[in-house]
């Protein structure tokens, strides 16, 4: 487990292996995914995120707010798991 202070652009080794393992498409647009959510928590002046896998799956958890979780599946290509009242953007 990593937990982000100032560093929200470094990925923890873990969770780069999950990215790794996408196709490459795939890939890239989870990436983009992953840069909008460091970026919002940025601008919310949210200054712990860990960046972690639950399930397997890259997750981010903060004090101040719900788990985000998100994967890619070759049956459920579009998976994306929060709290239905969570603002993602």
């Amino acid at each position: 487990m990593t937990t982000r202070t100032q560093a929200f652009s470094v990925l923890p080794i873990e969770v780069e292996r999950v990215f790794a393992a996408y196709p490459e498409k795939v890939r890239h647009c989870l990436m983009v995914l992953r840069e909008v959510i460091l970026d919002v928590a940025k601008e919310d002046g949210i200054e712990c995120l860990e960046e972690t896998l639950k399930w397997g799956e890259p997750s981010y958890l903060s004090p101040h707010g719900s788990t985000i979780r998100f994967d890619w599946k070759p049956k459920t290509p579009k998976s994306i798991f929060c709290i239905s009242i969570v603002k993602l953007v």
